[in-house]
C-alpha cells in the first residue's frame, strides 16, 4: 500500500445495528472532498497499527520490546476473547487532530489510526 494523503477528516462515527445487540459493526467516515466511506470492524480489526498485532500479523520489526523476556516469552499478557468481542468496536477517541483511537470488545486499544491510514483503508478493494 502506498502512502496517501487523506482529504480532511469531517466526521467519524461508529456504525451499529439494532439487530445486532448494538455491537459495534464498522466506522463511517466523511471527508472534505465529499468522499463518504465505509470501514467494516473486522477489516478495521485486521489492520490494526499496532505493535502487538503487527506482531501476530507476522511483522518481525517489533519483537525484541514485545518478546525481550529471558528465554524468549513474550512480556505480553494474553487475554483469551471471542471472535465477536475482538471484532466489537465499543468506542472511537479522537488523538489529537490527526487519528482515532478504537476500543474494541476484548479491550484492545493501543491501535492509533491516523487519518492517512484511514485514507488508505478505505482505497482497499478487500475492505469491501
Amino acid at each position: 500500500m502506498s502512502p496517501t494523503k487523506a482529504p480532511q477528516l469531517l466526521q467519524v462515527r461508529r456504525h451499529t445495528e439494532e439487530s445486532s445487540g448494538n455491537r459495534g459493526l464498522g466506522m463511517e467516515l466523511q471527508w472534505g472532498s465529499g468522499e463518504k466511506h465505509f470501514l467494516r470492524s473486522s477489516f478495521l480489526r485486521k489492520s490494526c497499527p499496532c505493535a502487538s498485532c503487527q506482531q501476530l500479523r507476522g511483522d518481525s520489526s517489533h519483537e525484541k520490546p514485545l518478546s525481550g523476556a529471558a528465554g524468549g516469552r513474550s512480556l505480553l499478557k494474553v487475554i483469551s476473547s471471542t471472535l465477536g468481542e475482538s471484532e466489537d468496536l465499543v468506542q472511537i477517541r479522537p488523538v489529537g487532530n490527526y487519528a482515532v483511537n478504537l476500543l474494541w470488545g476484548d479491550k484492545h486499544d493501543s491501535g492509533i489510526f491516523t487519518y492517512d491510514f484511514l485514507y488508505q483503508l478505505s482505497q482497499e478493494p478487500s475492505n469491501a
